[in-house]
């Protein structure tokens, strides 16, 4: 073989039968070195994206369940929403969840296949991604519709549930529960942002007696005015001496509860958890983008690798040689 043909991909080999030889020349369609170098760097990137992909998958299904399941947001999300609201957000968390776990079992596929080096298995991959994507979409524009509905909600449901249904720290139905937690947890007081704390004892045309708790009050000799709850814990537990500072000293609220209302805390709350969704949704699309291309590209190179060799045959008779003698 000489170094044209070594240049041009051919290489020649002669087999020899009877007074024939064979020439065969064979088209090799190896990679050269670039293309063997992007096909590592592509494996590569492939399984770094596919590591951040299970990060992000398994952050997304412990979210969901955080949000969903524990006590704490359960109580919260049933005094600021209707019914309706509350629904729409459980299956929007249930639709994230198995997102997550959709994106943990992708991400697991990728690696097989950036591994295995089988276009096929890339092939399957591309699929599930466009599937991937179409939901990511999806979550995404659900987050963000629910904080519109979440607005429209938080003023009529939750200041019904402190003037109607709080019954004091001490009760055990669910908005009583739920005010308490979010009253101490978020550090505020009553509904409205400004001077929250009078809206128990605060006197409308709906509510001409104040609050439910406030009413209950009634048969209290003590008649606190403020919910335990409302008041500044500088210890690690509330005490009694505490309790009667808060309740006797008031003078200036300030000092002794937290004067400011749960209506602005509690909607911040809600719409950082939803934009933390939305995010999410963002950073695993962009990063599905790049899957995308990264894919493709992959799969076209390792086209190449099984592409067959094309083989020509010659058949060339051999000249009887002369006899002549010098």
């Amino acid at each position: 073989m000489n170094n044209g043909d070594e240049n041009n991909g051919l290489s020649r080999r002669m087999d020899k039968k009877g007074s024939a030889s064979i020439i065969w020349l064979e088209k090799n369609e190896n990679l050269t070195q670039g293309q063997e170098g992007w096909i590592s760097c592509g494996r590569y990137a492939l399984v770094v994206f596919n590591m951040l992909f299970f990060i992000l998958g398994a952050f997304l299904v412990c979210y969901s369940v955080w949000f969903t399941f524990v006590p704490a947001n359960q109580n919260l999300m049933s005094i600021v929403a209707s019914g309706m609201t509350r629904n729409n957000i459980e299956i929007c968390m249930y639709i994230i969840g198995a997102t997550g776990v959709c994106t943990v079992l992708l991400a697991y596929l990728g690696c097989c296949a950036a591994v295995s080096n089988n276009k096929y298995i890339l092939g399957l991959f591309f699929l599930f991604l466009v599937v991937l994507f179409v939901q990511l979409v999806t979550v995404g524009a659900l987050s963000v519709w629910l904080r519109f509905e979440v607005k429209a909600d938080i003023d009529y449901y939750m200041k019904k549930s402190l003037m109607e249904m709080y019954l004091g720290d001490n009760a055990v139905n669910q908005q009583s529960v739920a005010w308490k937690s979010v009253q101490s947890g978020l550090k505020c007081c009553g509904f409205n942002s400004i001077e929250g704390y009078k809206d128990f004892s605060n006197v409308s045309e709906k509510y001409p007696d104040g609050s439910k708790w406030w009413i209950l009050q009634t048969n209290n000799p003590k008649k606190d005015r403020w919910p335990d709850s409302c008041c500044i814990n500088r210890h690690s537990f509330f005490s009694n001496e505490d309790r009667i500072k808060c309740h006797l000293d008031t003078s200036k609220p300030e000092d002794v509860i937290y004067t400011k209302g749960c209506r602005d805390k509690v909607e911040s709350f809600i719409n950082e958890n939803l934009l933390v969704v939305t995010a999410m949704a963002i950073l695993l699309a962009l990063i599905e983008i790049v899957h995308f291309t990264t894919v493709r590209q992959l799969e076209a190179a390792l086209s190449v690798v099984r592409r067959p060799s094309v083989t020509t045959m010659f058949s060339v008779e051999d000249q009887p040689k002369s006899n002549k003698q010098l």
